[in-house]
């Protein structure tokens, strides 16, 4: 980030009117060099939605809509510019006033990158992106990279740079570009890659050697080329200082071969049937197939994969009990393997009544997506129902909930907003999320709002590429199975510490979260067939006691009382 410093001592008086010129000619300048909106196929791209006046917001809002029609250059052009106004990615991006937009411009700059083949600036845009925001698309994006990166089916790509060799490559604001489209062994040690060049500027195409000698490669008028690599060999254009630019080098930078997996942690506590993971492996040696096995040896989870990088998210259906879970990547050569224990309890019999009430907010479509389909939120909807999880309000009930999300802007409703809607409706959650379509893929966000704190309690997200209409319900079902697994039906058993504070046997590795709602239930007497003895109409159910999370640790959590009376020993479920 660059820094301005201003000194007294050089600080001359200027008439407020030559500011004033000064600026407006500047905005001036920088409104008529950019470039004009360009109509594809009926659709207009490089445009915002309001007159362009150079804000941050605008650019990355352009820079969106000319990466939907492949305009890369011009899109890294409006990403850069941004970033030069704001260096940061959020869900939740003040404009101006009260006003949010979401900004992922680290994120969207780095899949432009992409898109050029430009491996090293990609990869450290969307690492940025993860340290600030957290997003499945970035994961995904990684994971493209570090395939991208080595041999699959049956063509190579450029490759990362070595760890010790040439000079880091240098950033450019128009870089050379190199698209390898065949590399192949030839005879001894070398490797032959044949592709197009196309430079910045004047540049030769060169092969650097590892005592730093350099030699040019013959490009034609079209900027094919053929280059022949020995070990230690990159190729490589120089920077305006000199400096070389790295494209590929003669075999891929290794990468040790690795299972990392995002989902329950080792000694968790679930109580639902199916455990949800997230994954991401490589291995530069190539990836065979991620098999999940239980303690008997049984497989639970066969997915095929290929290349050198997968990720993805599944599900492992489990019966009560624990288990010992074996996650096997099986590399083209060797195997790495990753094990957790987990615990699965049945899921408690809970009456409906009893669920935590939730309404659900129409998703939101970002100012950097595309809008919503008519069958979106009926599929959110069907997929969180379908569990039976909450018991969801009518949001039609509400005449005025219309009015109260007109006030959103840029498709995002936030925390306080989703709030004040659920408080009126007497919801003590709200659901509320994003969905997101891009040129050629979907993403969803979504997040479950505690009314009276106004805290984020839940969040879970999917993403995908292009996906058919077929697919839909697949994917939302894997929100709502995330969503769930964050917020499970919990059944404990109450005790107290040396103070008197009730506790129970549950925290944070089961699902517990601050302001849950634990009810102590006893049941009236079952109605029995005189003759036979035969229950036929069991007793209802009564709540004794109702407390409240108070605060949350690793395995056990400390309450309060709200209502009723709850003695140590009762077993409680949770709302």
């Amino acid at each position: 980030m660059t820094s301005l410093k201003f000194s007294a001592r050089g600080f001359r008086a200027v008439p407020v009117s030559c500011l004033v010129s000064c600026l407006v000619l500047s905005s001036c300048a920088t409104l008529r060099t950019s470039p004009e909106p360009r109509v594809v196929d009926g659709q207009t791209y490089g445009t915002t939605s309001v007159p362009f006046r150079g804000r941050w917001w605008q650019f990355y809002e352009r820079g969106v809509s000319w990466s939907r029609g492949g305009f890369w250059a011009e899109a890294e052009s409006d990403f850069r510019a941004a970033l030069t106004l704001r260096q940061t990615d959020s869900r939740r991006a003040r404009t101006y006033g009260m006003h949010f937009v979401q900004c992922f411009v680290h994120r969207e700059l780095g899949a432009v990158l992409v898109e050029q083949q430009r491996w090293d600036e990609a990869e450290s845009e969307l690492r940025l992106s993860l340290a600030q925001e957290p997003s499945a698309k970035a994961e995904f994006l990684l994971a493209r990279i570090a395939t991208a990166r080595g041999v699959f089916a049956g063509a190579a790509v450029a490759a990362a740079p070595p760890a010790a060799g040439p000079a880091a490559p240098t950033v450019l604001r128009m870089p050379s570009r190199v698209v390898i489209e065949r590399s192949e062994p030839v005879a001894g040690n070398l490797k032959s890659m044949v592709g197009h060049y196309f430079p910045s500027g004047e540049q030769p195409l060169e092969v650097l050697n590892e005592a730093g000698a350099a030699r040019v490669i013959a490009v034609a008028a079209d900027g094919a080329f053929t280059a022949e690599l020995a070990p230690g060999d990159v190729l490589v254009t120089r920077a305006a200082e000199g400096k070389p630019v790295i494209f590929a080098t003669a075999e891929p930078a290794p990468v040790a071969p690795s299972l990392v997996l995002d989902g329950p942690e080792n000694g968790a506590v679930i109580t639902t049937n199916c455990v949800w993971f997230r994954f991401s492996a490589q291995a530069t040696a190539g990836l065979s197939a991620l098999v999940v096995s239980d303690e008997v040896g049984r497989d639970l989870l066969n997915q095929s994969l290929s290349g050198v990088a997968a990720g993805g998210t599944f599900a492992v259906p489990l019966i009560s009990g624990s288990h010992v879970l074996r996650f096997t990547l099986r590399l083209t050569a060797g195997e790495v393997v990753v094990e957790r224990t987990i615990v699965v309890t049945p899921t408690p019999a809970q009456d409906r009544t009893l669920r935590a009430t939730a309404m659900m907010l129409p998703l939101q479509a970002p100012s950097d997506g595309v809008g919503i389909k008519e069958t979106d939120d009926p599929e959110l909807l069907s997929s969180v129902s379908r569990d039976g999880r909450f018991r969801l309000v009518d949001t039609q009930a509400d005449e005025l909930l219309t009015r109260e999300l007109s006030l959103v802007d840029a498709g995002y409703v936030d925390r306080v907003t989703a709030a004040n809607a659920g408080r009126r409706l007497a919801s003590r959650y709200v659901l509320t999320g994003t969905l997101r379509r891009g040129r050629n893929d979907v993403e969803c966000f979504v997040r479950l709002v505690h009314v009276d704190s106004k805290e984020v309690v839940a969040s879970a997200d999917a993403y995908s590429q292009a996906i058919a209409p077929a697919q839909e319900q697949a994917f939302f079902a894997l929100v709502a199975g995330r969503l769930h697994q964050e917020f499970p039906v919990l059944q404990a058993t109450l005790a107290a510490d040396e103070r008197g504070v009730p506790i129970i046997d549950r925290g944070a590795a089961a699902g517990v979260v601050g302001r849950m709602i634990f009810f102590a239930v006893d049941r009236g007497p079952d109605v029995r067939d005189p003759t036979t003895g035969q229950v036929v109409l069991a007793g209802d159910q009564r709540v004794a006691g109702t407390l409240e999370v108070a605060d949350v640790e690793d395995q056990q959590a400390r309450m309060k009382q709200v209502s009723g009376t709850t003695p140590t020993g009762a077993l409680v479920v949770s709302e």
